[in-house]
């Protein structure tokens, strides 16, 4: 039999030798891309295939593979799983509009590559409106921000997806010779760690919601959205220790170490959880509500950072976090903060205080989850405290000084270089 159906991908799929080479892959037609929806349909597709290969006309690829095929693969396998999921799906479906849904893996080029660097260029920037955790994907949560065209850094983006589609076990089986993905060059912003006065201040003008997460990210380094999915499971008590999954931005687990300041905070996020899963258990429409909005059906889904949203009734109501970019400017600007101080310069600052304080460089290494020393040399603030006591060590024990003058010095002579002659000068 050289069709069958695949059960776990659910699509008919041909597998036969010809020539003394195999051919396999799943029996879309290669001019009208339609996958076929019965055995009749995959064997007249299937001994199309074998026609055009007789006749050596407009082959399709050996294995039949399209990039929409290894996205779909890509999706399935790697990307919904991933936390920044949302972002990753609006970057698949414009690569996909753009070379087509059809296209041979194996017929984009170097310089269809380069042709969208540049047409990527000229689009108008925008920015993911997050809204409900909706697998669909929604047009609408996409908003455009006027003139500004996309910078380096969101052009990389999208070349790293298209990267990662060239990097699938399904791509690098089927595609022959792959095409060259150049990266653009992009500014690099050294991390810059907040000092500890500007933290307090901080503090003073934010929310508490936004107080509790600034606290917990200082003291454990965790980034941003590493802390607003933190979920009970994760939380073991007994250890002091906090599990991340393989959804954070490294894409590996690994150990956070929690100190006592930062279990307080964790206490007081569980007993909010537990407020709110009391509610959600004595009113059935809110709870309805949570489990589509969510994803909440368990104690276990609630997340440990809430935020409680005010009711008319003079009543709150907890709801998880999605984004805290609008309290942190506010709370910026209210503090007096100058220049572009981000979130993320709360977690340079955990390397920061942790160097100050003479921790070994490798230890803080693996507390920050960076795969390299150099990168936490970048965390690390070049002014920090061990250096500017290095300095003052140097000039109490070696103090080479410019001799004083004495107050009075004594008057210097000049001898008079006039010549005198005959009595004239």
């Amino acid at each position: 039999m050289t069709v069958y159906y695949n059960k776990s991908r659910k699509k008919w799929a041909y597998d036969f030798h010809l020539n003394g080479e195999r051919y396999s892959g799943y029996c879309i037609h290669p001019d009208t891309a339609a996958a076929a929806e019965n055995k009749r349909q995959a064997r007249d597709t299937e001994a199309f295939i074998r026609d055009r290969i007789k006749r050596k006309t407009t082959m399709p690829t050996k294995y039949g593979c399209s990039l929409a095929e290894t996205a779909a693969w890509h999706v399935e396998n790697h990307a919904q799983h991933l936390a920044s999921w949302p972002t990753v799906r609006g970057f698949i479906r414009e690569l996909l509009e753009y070379f087509g849904h059809s296209k041979d893996i194996n017929g984009i080029t170097d310089e269809d590559v380069a042709e969208y660097t540049n047409w990527s260029r000229t689009q108008t920037r925008k920015v993911w409106m997050k809204g409900p955790k909706k697998r669909e994907y929604d047009p609408k949560l996409l908003k455009f921000t006027g003139s500004k065209t996309r910078s380096p850094v969101t052009i990389n983006q999208y070349l790293k997806v298209l990267r990662q589609l060239y990097n699938t076990p399904m791509a690098k089986k089927h595609c022959l010779h792959p095409p060259t993905i150049k990266l653009l060059k992009e500014p690099k912003r050294t991390p810059t760690p907040i000092d500890h006065v500007s933290v307090e201040n901080l503090l003073k003008h934010s929310p508490p919601h936004l107080q509790k997460i600034i606290v917990l990210c200082v003291h454990t380094g965790m980034r941003e959205k590493e802390a607003l999915r933190l979920k009970t499971s994760q939380f073991i008590e007994d250890q002091k220790l906090i599990y991340l999954d393989a959804t954070t931005k490294a894409r590996k687990g690994r150990e956070v170490f929690v100190n006592d300041i930062a279990l307080g905070i964790l206490k007081q996020c569980r007993a909010m959880g537990d407020e709110l899963w009391q509610q959600l258990q004595e009113d059935k429409k809110l709870a309805s509500e949570y489990a589509q909005e969510y994803g909440i059906k368990t104690r276990s889904d609630i997340p440990f950072l809430l935020y409680p949203q005010p009711l008319p009734d003079e009543k709150h109501v907890l709801r998880p976090i999605n984004s805290i970019k609008s309290a942190w400017i506010s709370a910026r600007e209210k503090a007096g903060l100058t220049g572009k101080v981000r979130f993320h310069d709360t977690r340079a600052s955990f390397c920061s205080y942790l160097a100050q304080l003479g921790v070994n460089m490798l230890d803080i290494k693996q507390l920050a989850g960076h795969e390299s020393v150099q990168t936490t040399m970048r965390y690390i603030n070049s002014g920090n405290v061990n250096l500017r006591n290095a300095v003052d060590l140097l000039a109490e024990k070696r103090p080479i000084q410019v001799p004083v003058q004495s107050q009075h010095p004594e008057p210097i002579h000049v001898e008079s270089q006039t010549k005198v002659t005959d009595g004239t000068l």
